[in-house]
């Protein structure tokens, strides 16, 4: 799948609203499907797919959960 800005998204990426600044993602394979969490999911919470995600709002990859694990960090 591919961002707003046709770059290509991987496991691990962190994914950035355009319209929402403060809504940011981590990208996992989660029981067979490409979903997103937020900071403070748990992996028994609940996830949105990636692909729904991506139809729904306008999203750029800003980094990855390994290089940039301080986007993840509550604000």
């Amino acid at each position: 799948m591919y961002d707003f800005d046709g770059n290509e998204i991987y496991e691990g990426d962190i994914i950035q609203s355009l319209s929402f600044p403060d809504m940011r993602y981590e990208v996992i394979w989660y029981h067979g499907c490409w979903v997103v969490k937020n900071h403070i999911a748990e992996l028994d919470d609940e996830f949105e797919t990636l692909y729904k995600t991506l139809k729904i709002f306008k999203f750029n990859v800003v980094g990855n959960i390994i290089d940039n694990p301080n986007l993840m960090e509550e604000k």
